[in-house]
């Protein structure tokens, strides 16, 4: 069950980081505000993925909001809320160097947001997860089980 949660983390935060960068490609005019936020929720999916795949840096290991899955789930939480707040407000244009490609416009007028919207909902449900795993103490179950994983690795890795 650890791993089918930081399988949907890991999908919701790469959504969630292409979702932030689709509208550069299309947007009307993004403001330096909108820029910012957009490049800092990118910048913290870019971080929590890298936690969600394991990444082996002394970052990463050593950092309390990143191992704390009560302060966790709360980051998780606020990047979705954030997505849902910016899909109601993306307006899109044609940027496609000249080209009148009208259909790719309308699509994309209509996929956007709702993509946005599923990240973002997808990015609650995990951090709400990790919020409850964290409040009960799941964690430790989940290391002591990976503990052993790697016992029993080494062990094999030896017989071999």
């Amino acid at each position: 069950i650890f791993i089918m949660i930081n399988i949907l983390s890991s999908i919701a935060m790469i959504c969630m980081c292409v979702s932030q960068g689709l509208p550069f490609l299309f947007a009307v005019s993004l403001t330096w505000l909108q820029i910012a936020l957009k490049s800092c929720v990118s910048l913290f999916c870019i971080v929590f993925f890298m936690k969600e795949i394991d990444v082996k840096y002394s970052f990463f290991k050593n950092s309390t909001v990143l191992n704390n899955w009560i302060s966790r789930g709360i980051v998780y939480a606020f990047i979705g809320l954030v997505g849902m707040q910016e899909s109601m407000y993306i307006k899109l244009e044609d940027n496609t160097s000249g080209t009148e490609d009208i259909e790719v416009i309308a699509i994309l007028m209509t996929v956007l947001p709702y993509f946005i919207t599923v990240s973002s909902w997808m990015l609650l449900a995990s951090g709400g997860l990790y919020f409850l795993m964290g409040l009960v103490c799941i964690n430790k179950i989940r290391d002591r089980q990976e503990t052993d994983y790697q016992a029993r690795l080494q062990r094999a890795q030896g017989y071999a």
